[in-house]
């Protein structure tokens, strides 16, 4: 009978299917509109065939530009009929054909292609081309792969839009829609770059004890040279193959803890890959082999054998932020129920994007397993988000606070160096936190994405602030540079409503979230990026500080807390820091363009509610301590930036005018009416004025 139940099913297939025989998908009806075909989408249709003059290609969209093909010569038919994956339809047949002639007059061939670079952002320029309209761009990868983009202007943002890695060769060439009188140009010369790209992170990672100690494997990963397998005592083993053995000897406790790194044979075509997820192993399901193995998370010491709360959450929030897939612990305190661990779990918030799928199970008396599902964010963020929306900063209001004496990154000294209390760290979420913690990353390689995050970080603080500076002026200066140099990405931003707020682990991936966005692709950043970079920054020179996370009128955001002694009384004081919404945002000419202020410089938790800031787990650091940024600073030395009256304003002018000031902000009660004529009667026509909501102005010139 169980052949019957194989079979039957089989049978009634074949019947439907001869039931279904001669079922054929309807002809794409193909329009042409300039160099572009297209047709409607035809139903049951999975893909299309498209026949050039008898060359075909597969494509998923309805529309094709045929322009590269017309470049080459005249085009006698281009045909396209449907197909399906279905088992009771057979694809259509080819559509009507239509045809493309080049005109006489061809244009002229582009110049001067040039190729920008900026972290993991690209942009193409080359020369605007007398009567070109278009512009279609030819990349060829090393293995001669063609791709084509299409540009309206003389340049183009590519970013996240290049489809090959490794080495690549571009050419350009220009066309015009009027076919019958003007002609595509011949391609450019080309030009050379490298795509490099993150290795794929190694999965099925998998953890198998032996009499001499354990074998770790895992999937071999396309590209690699080599493998990095990290051990959580600090110890990193190498391999060429994709499994280690790891000897007792090695081991610093009861438990093993154990992640791989995918190894770039030539870092010009790839990347090494982020760390995977930590596997672990138990030597011993005996309490007492758990006992006297101390492990560290920030200040943090404890065994795996909670004997209270506090112990509890240290052991969960250990597994979550180092991604361990699994881990047995055991409970020793009185009172103990599952919400104890749940309660830990929900807890876990200072990483605002370290969201996971995890369950607690009881394997014996006293005896936990906290398994992890799934993490709903990635080893490493690998998109970067694109758009229509260009975010420019006003190049006339620049910063004034960075050192005029920037120190050699080779021998600066930062104070988290001089910590004793360490983390490793894999990620650039990990390092952010573990500096927010006052704690010194230690890395399990020197060439990881964690530690090129952490020396450019470095790189920066070198080259705005020197050891001669306060506390106050080292926050100033990197409120300063991550206001003026960071572009809001409202790319980004649209990502959540596009996606949705339940797409959290695609969401996630986008780099604008994270440390990335803002130290290596051109300042193009969210909230939550920023907040995290400025913890870093305030960090590594041995500030406190750390993000808060929580709501701006009405939907998610991400400031800061800092912590400074400005009265000299021995006792530091917090402050709350926004440098996301410092940043003025005109848009009266069609675009976006942030202008650096300091509206939200040290301000208290009363002021950042006034502007709907709400905090979503409020801590014990209240900012209570009002301080003024505009009164605290003297633009000449005596008089301060706030201005109360018409004759402290013509003074100001007056100032920028002797000293030739490009820019001046200030606050003042006087009105709009007031201070536009003032200024511009003083000023003249070549200054603009900005005025923000909390009654600052920015006046600066253009020439």
């Amino acid at each position: 009978m169980r052949y019957i139940k194989t079979i039957l099913p089989m049978v009634c297939i074949a019947f439907v299917a001869l039931f279904f025989a001669g079922c054929t998908l309807s002809a794409p009806q193909i329009q042409l509109n300039g160099y572009v075909i297209s047709w409607a989408s035809v139903d049951r249709a999975n893909s299309y065939e498209v026949n050039v003059d008898g060359i075909s290609f597969t494509t998923n969209d309805t529309e094709v530009n045929l322009i590269q093909y017309l470049q080459k010569g005249n085009i006698t038919s281009v045909r396209v009929k449907a197909l399906t994956g279905s088992y009771f339809y057979s694809a259509s047949n080819f559509s009507n054909s239509v045809s493309l002639s080049k005109g006489t007059n061809k244009l002229s061939t582009p110049l001067n292609l040039a190729v920008d670079v900026e972290g993991n952002r690209y942009n193409f320029t080359w020369d605007a081309v007398e009567n070109a309209e278009h512009y279609c761009l030819r990349l060829i990868d090393n293995v001669g792969v063609e791709q084509y983009l299409y540009a309206d202007t003389n340049s183009f943002d590519a970013t996240g839009k290049i489809s090959s890695s490794g080495e690549i060769s571009l050419s350009v060439f220009a066309y015009a829609d009027n076919s019958m009188t003007y002609a595509p140009s011949e391609y450019s010369e080309s030009v050379v770059f490298c795509n490099s790209v993150l290795l794929a992170t190694p999965t099925n990672t998998k953890l198998t004890a032996t009499n001499q100690g354990y074998l770790y494997t895992w999937d071999a990963v396309k590209d690699a040279a080599s493998y990095n397998v990290s051990i959580l005592n600090g110890e990193t083993l190498s391999t060429e193959t994709n499994s280690v053995f790891i000897n007792k000897t090695q081991l610093n406790g009861a438990v093993l803890f154990v992640s791989v790194q995918a190894v770039s044979a030539n870092p010009l075509m790839s990347q090494n890959s982020a760390y995977s997820n930590m596997d672990s192993y138990y030597s011993s399901a005996n309490k007492n082999d758990y006992l006297g193995k101390y492990y560290t998370f920030g200040s943090t010491k404890f065994d795996l054998i909670a004997d209270s709360k506090s112990e509890l959450d240290a052991i969960i929030h250990f597994t979550l932020y180092y991604r361990i897939n699994n881990l047995e612990y055991y409970v020793n305190y009185n009172g103990f129920n599952v919400n104890d661990t749940i309660d830990a779990l929900d807890s876990y918030n200072e990483i605002k994007y370290i969201n996971f799928i995890a369950y607690p199970n009881v394997n014996s008396a006293g005896r936990y397993k906290l398994t992890v599902t799934k993490y709903l964010h990635p080893n490493y963020p690998d998109k970067v988000a694109t758009g229509d929306i260009v975010v420019t900063q006003n190049e006339y209001v620049q910063p004034t606070s960075f050192t005029n004496n920037p120190r050699s990154i080779v021998s600066a000294k930062f104070k988290i160096d001089e910590r004793t209390e360490t983390m490793m760290v894999y990620s650039s979420d990990q390092l952010y936190y573990a500096i927010q913690k006052g704690c010194k990353p230690v890395f399990p390689n020197e060439d990881c994405p964690a530690k090129d995050a952490y020396d450019q970080a470095k790189l920066i603080l070198c080259q705005i602030i020197d050891d001669s500076m306060s506390d106050y002026q080292k926050v100033l200066a990197i409120f300063d540079w991550l206001t003026y140099t960071v572009k809001y990405d409202y790319n980004g931003l649209e990502l959540v409503d596009t996606l949705g707020i339940g797409d959290t682990a695609e969401i996630n991936r986008y780099r604008c979230f994270y440390i990335e966005g803002v130290l290596f692709d051109g300042g193009q950043a969210v909230c939550d990026g920023i907040g995290k970079t400025f913890a870093l920054l305030c960090g590594i020179e041995g500030i406190d500080c750390y993000k808060v996370s929580g709501w701006g009128n009405g939907g998610g955001h991400a400031w800061n807390k800092v912590k400074l002694d400005l009265n000299n009384d021995g006792v530091g004081e917090w402050y709350a820091v926004d440098s996301t919404w410092a940043d003025l945002v005109d848009t009266s000419v069609n675009k976006y363009e942030e202008i650096l202020s300091h509206s939200f410089f040290l301000v208290t938790d009363a002021e950042m509610i006034a502007t709907t800031h709400i905090e979503e787990d409020p801590k014990t650091d209240v900012a209570n301590t009002v301080f003024d940024y505009y009164e605290a600073t003297k633009y000449d030395g005596v008089n301060s930036l706030n201005i109360d009256t018409r004759l402290e304003l013509e003074n100001l002018c007056r100032y920028m005018l002797e000293t030739n000031t490009r820019s001046m902000e200030f606050k003042t009660i006087l009105n709009y009416g007031v201070v536009s004529t003032a200024s511009t009667y003083l000023l003249g026509d070549n200054y603009f004025i900005e005025y923000n909501y909390s009654g600052t102005y920015i006046l600066y010139r253009v020439n």
